[in-house]
């Protein structure tokens, strides 16, 4: 884990150390993933070491286990579940445009001793982008609203008897949180043109 990572670091002292996070990462957040991801976020800022911390949205590209799992559902299936009413709001950003970013960061000392947020060109609620994937995508596919109760005993016993588990509790109580940036730093900071989820899909690179 991160701790082994920044002992490894000690004698040895990076110009910056860069660490990804994830954004809501909080001791109070509802999902044990967010939670430890702030005790490694307070970690790397004890460490010593000049640090940049990224939190990005939701992230996506060749072989994700979120965008494409959606894509194999309605490909199969036909149907694109949705967790809930589909109200909370999702930002999601390319796997190769955070790649990007992490990139310029140690060539920026600005960023030193920063927690930065990063998403994509587009904030979406979770309907809206189940229903760009279907249209991107091109997809015959249902939206399939889920009532929560059903989805988490699902996200328990995939947990129980699946060795990687598309659907968790944790999962599932993420899914029903906002999740975009306050301050998509790859703009504001960075100038970036991004990627969006439409063109991706249509790219066919999926």
């Amino acid at each position: 884990g991160v701790i082994g990572v920044l002992k490894a670091l000690s004698g040895n002292m990076p110009a910056r150390f860069v660490h990804m996070s994830a954004i809501g990462a909080s001791i109070n957040a509802p999902s044990a993933y967010h939670r430890t991801k702030k005790m490694a976020e307070e970690a790397v800022a004890a460490s010593g070491i000049p640090f940049t911390i990224v939190r990005p949205s939701l992230v996506y590209g060749h072989g994700d286990r979120s965008i494409n799992q959606f894509l194999a559902f309605g490909r199969t299936l036909h149907l694109l579940p949705m967790i809930g009413s589909g109200t909370a709001r999702i930002q999601p950003v390319f796997a190769g445009d955070l790649g990007t970013l992490l990139a310029k960061i140690p060539d920026h000392p600005d960023m030193a001793g920063r927690s930065i947020e990063v998403g994509g060109p587009r904030i979406y609620t979770y309907r809206e982008m189940m229903e760009s994937i279907r249209k991107s995508a091109h997809l015959k596919a249902l939206i399939m609203p889920a009532p929560v109760a059903m989805m988490m005993a699902s996200g328990v016993l995939q947990k129980l008897f699946l060795s990687r588990p598309f659907l968790t509790p944790d999962v599932i109580r993420m899914a029903l949180s906002d999740n975009v940036t306050r301050r998509n730093s790859s703009v504001t900071d960075f100038g970036m043109n991004l990627v969006s989820l439409e063109s991706w899909l249509e790219s066919g690179e999926v």
